[in-house]
């Protein structure tokens, strides 16, 4: 690290060890508010490489150097070292209440205590009922093994502060038994403005919709029961699946199914597609064509 600047350097070889590397990454993220933009991490990790670490870095895809998801398993898989210094000392965040801590996953103990001291920190703060909180306060406390699990999480799991707590408690060190949750948000009265799912609020880009869609369709593709229904993501119409839940047809008798794609600048929006068509069509102001990726 610069001692003038604070900045962050990575190497390879000298100096900071990967998972310091991504444990400083995160806290800058963290202290800055992005901690959960992809793009913005892949941004803030790209111009702190340097010598080997730097030509390592100019040989990736470009996908990989511009999501930080992407990019972080990239180092672990490269740069992994057998032992894990903590970056607290190094790197310090900003003063707290309490003192820093990490959670490395060494026994079912300290998940235990993890898990109450990030609960008592919210109760500190009067934070113990916001989630988005406190999967804020865990985000840059993993190191070690418990770090390459937590980057292993589907986006579901690592952005849902129960979901979360729970895979702690009950799965580390595997990953959480594979569901799928119905997508679905509640209603209390039709006339009232109803706000997004849990699972759209950490969406923010189109990559951000193709990470949650590519990992919902993988999980529905491993779990044993289908009868959850969900969002798919598919290529073309002739991926759309055999069981899908038609909601129309149109004058020929032909099904149309629900859609949804990520348009423009304009976000998700719904639409609808069919297997006797080619993309879908978007129902937003005047019909709009959409050939890319979406889901049903």
């Amino acid at each position: 690290m610069d001692s003038e600047s604070g900045d962050i350097i990575f190497s390879g070889h000298e100096g900071l060890t990967c998972h310091q590397f991504i444990r400083a990454v995160r806290e800058r993220a963290l202290e800055s508010g992005h901690q959960r933009d992809d793009e913005w991490m892949a941004d803030y990790a790209s111009i702190r490489f340097e010598g080997e670490a730097l030509k390592w870095f100019e040989s990736l895809e470009d996908d990989t150097q511009t999501s930080w998801k992407l990019l972080r398993r990239a180092i672990l898989s490269h740069y992994e070292e057998p032992a894990y210094e903590a970056s607290a000392t190094q790197f310090p965040a900003k003063q707290a209440t309490r003192s820093a801590f990490t959670f490395t996953g060494k026994d079912n103990a300290e998940c235990q205590e993890f898990v109450r001291e990030i609960r008592l920190r919210a109760s500190e703060e009067g934070k113990e009922n916001d989630a988005e909180w406190m999967i804020g306060r865990a985000y840059s406390c993993f190191a070690g093994d418990a770090l390459k699990w937590h980057a292993s999480l589907p986006m579901d799991v690592r952005t849902n502060w129960p979901r979360l707590e729970k895979a702690i408690l009950v799965d580390y060190p595997f990953p959480p038994i594979i569901t799928v949750s119905p997508a679905c948000i509640r209603v209390e009265a039709w006339f009232t403005i109803v706000g997004p799912s849990a699972s759209f609020r950490c969406i923010r880009t189109r990559q951000d919709w193709l990470d949650e869609a590519t990992e919902r369709r993988r999980m529905y593709q491993e779990v044993k029961d289908k009868s959850t229904p969900c969002w798919m993501l598919v290529e073309t119409e002739s991926d759309i699946p055999e069981n899908a839940l038609a909601t129309g047809v149109d004058q020929s008798g032909k099904l149309f199914y629900s859609a949804r794609a990520w348009h423009d600048n304009h976000g998700i929006i719904v639409g609808k597609c069919g297997k006797h068509m080619a993309g879908i069509y978007l129902l937003y102001a005047n019909l709009s064509h959409h050939l890319g990726p979406y889901a049903t």
